[in-house]
């Protein structure tokens, strides 16, 4: 059976840019990996096609690139300014999007469009990741003939999110949630990271579970990169033995008040600990800047050289060096009752062989991966709870026993890009069966 022809419509797909850039990009290297002939289409703003060719360049099929935003105008004056936003705020009463928003949808559905009409895949798949679902919204408009595969990297819209990040249900808000809803029973098939995310969107409706499928985010398929790492920056960042790293950027929610405290207590109770114990935060940290008690303990870490801190955005190869120097990885996410998000950085950690300080509720994807009793798993804002786990990571690095604290293997082996791909072709299959595309 020839392999079916896909076409991606992605948001994002540079994989030195954004989560979902990683997430897609890895998701196609593993399909063209295993024989399928993909097509991708993005608006990726952080790239351009030239430099999304050399990231990929794997990529064999056709690659189509080009913004669907409107250019900035940074000459504008102030009345221009107000003018545009008072235009953008009218245009949330018709579905509840900005104005730009929906010109960017109708740039969305011209692209998708054509590249069906010049080169014509059997399966089409649109990524949506955050607030950016423009390719979704404009397939409803186009309603294609090809089967469509609506893939969901995070809950969406943002009144659908959990605490604390959701958005109040306004207006326009209850628009964008028809939108959302629209998506949902016109797609032929959804997929999610895990099943966490697949639950937290559609719930018990058996028609939509019916065309669900749980598609993670993969292990990187490359080899670790041999070149693009900062040596001096891991050399100086990894210069104590009990060395735990957190790659990527913290914003609003996802704070380390209680990872601060909890360290603060570890090292104070102990010499040893103090000069063996570094802290990595490899990117931008604005959390800590709103509380003033988190402050002062993270300013006196610095100045002990317990944590170091690099503020600026380090490339993916230097957060990869990072992760397969440390002792462990740190996962940080929002406190809260339910995480649905499946954080891209914990397959980078998965794929170091490396354990994870997970600071995650209960009910997260990063507890279903580990398991809920793991002892490195811990709520967010627990910070004796936190303490306890780095101490457990310190007795076993002691005793050389840290592998025993990693990912159970058949959670991790789950990830592999061939047994992704694997099973989303298996799906391919039967969305172009001769049956009518029985799922």
């Amino acid at each position: 059976m020839n392999a079916t022809r896909l076409l991606v419509a992605a948001k994002r797909l540079d994989p030195e840019a954004s989560s979902e850039g990683i997430c897609s990009s890895r998701f196609v290297q593993a399909l063209v990996a295993q024989g399928v002939p993909v097509s991708v289409l993005t608006s990726d703003e952080a790239a351009t096609e030239a430099t999304l060719r050399s990231a990929l360049p794997w990529l064999t099929g056709r690659l189509r690139h080009g913004s669907t935003l409107p250019p900035s105008d940074s000459s504008a004056g102030a009345v221009a300014r107000r003018l545009r936003a008072a235009v953008d705020l009218a245009g949330t009463t018709v579905d509840g999007h900005p104005t730009w928003y929906r010109r960017s949808v109708r740039a969305w559905r011209d692209a998708i469009a054509t590249a069906l009409t010049d080169d014509p895949p059997e399966v089409l798949m649109t990524r949506g990741a955050g607030g950016g679902f423009e390719p979704h919204l404009a397939v409803l408009e186009l309603d294609p003939e090809v089967p469509w595969v609506a893939h969901y990297h995070d809950p969406w819209p943002a009144s659908r999110w959990p605490p604390p990040y959701q958005a109040p249900r306004t207006r326009a808000m209850r628009l964008q949630e028809q939108g959302h809803e629209r998506i949902l029973r016109r797609a032929d098939a959804l997929t999610f990271p895990s099943a966490r995310l697949r639950d937290w969107i559609v719930g018990d409706d058996d028609a939509l579970r019916a065309k669900c499928h749980v598609v993670p985010h993969i292990l990187d398929p490359s080899p670790a990169p041999a070149t693009g790492v900062d040596q001096a920056l891991v050399a100086e960042a990894l210069d104590r033995p009990f060395a735990l790293v957190h790659t990527g950027t913290l914003l609003r929610h996802r704070r380390i008040d209680a990872l601060v405290e909890a360290l603060t207590a570890f090292v104070a109770a102990d010499q040893t600990r103090r000069a063996a114990t570094r802290l990595v935060l490899a990117g931008p940290v604005t959390p800590a800047e709103t509380d003033p008690a988190t402050a002062r303990r993270l300013a006196a870490l610095e100045d002990d050289g317990v944590v170091r801190r690099y503020q600026r955005r380090v490339s993916r190869p230097t957060a990869v060096a990072l992760v397969e120097g440390a002792t462990a990885a740190v996962l940080i996410e929002a406190t809260g009752h339910e995480s649905p998000f499946f954080p891209a950085k914990l397959t980078d950690y998965v794929r170091a062989e490396r354990p994870v300080l997970a600071l995650s509720p209960r009910d997260s994807v990063a507890s279903d991966l580990m398991g809920e009793a793991h002892p490195l798993r811990v709520a967010p804002d627990d910070a004796e709870g936190v303490l306890t786990a780095i101490t457990v990571l310190w007795d076993a690095d002691s005793a050389g026993t840290t592998a025993a604290l990693r990912m159970d293997e058949a959670e991790a082996e789950a990830l592999r890009p061939d047994r992704v791909a694997a099973t989303f072709t298996q799906m391919l299959d039967g969305l172009t069966a001769p049956t009518g595309g029985g799922l």
